[in-house]
């Protein structure tokens, strides 16, 4: 089964494996006796995949269709300003939170 987590962690490394040059692709393929990308990385991408499945999974992350400005609002307004993650008072923390969401809203 081939998960969002997996297909993440392959893109990512596959991408660090093309900016090698060739001959230092055909040195590693040759000197440690493996066929491809998934091989050489093997244990950053096991961390990698771990890495993605907990941010993915996580239940503060909220996702919407960049194009969907209307669901995007409410996500921001109704679902991430109700999660009490904001200060109980007006810190300099609280302020520059709600500076980054009114940023997004006008990017």
């Amino acid at each position: 089964m081939y998960r969002v987590p997996d297909h993440c962690a392959q893109s990512e490394f596959r991408a660090y494996w093309a900016l090698k040059p060739q001959e230092e692709i055909r040195e590693i393929l040759e000197e440690q006796g493996i066929s491809d990308f998934r091989e050489f990385y093997k244990s950053e991408m096991r961390e990698a995949r771990t890495a993605y499945h907990t941010v993915l999974s996580h239940g503060s992350l909220y996702t919407g269709h960049v194009t969907n400005v209307e669901q995007l609002k409410h996500l921001v307004n109704h679902k991430m300003m109700d999660n009490n993650g904001l200060p109980e008072c007006n810190t300099l923390e609280g302020l520059l939170v709600l500076r980054q969401v009114s940023i997004c809203m006008y990017v």
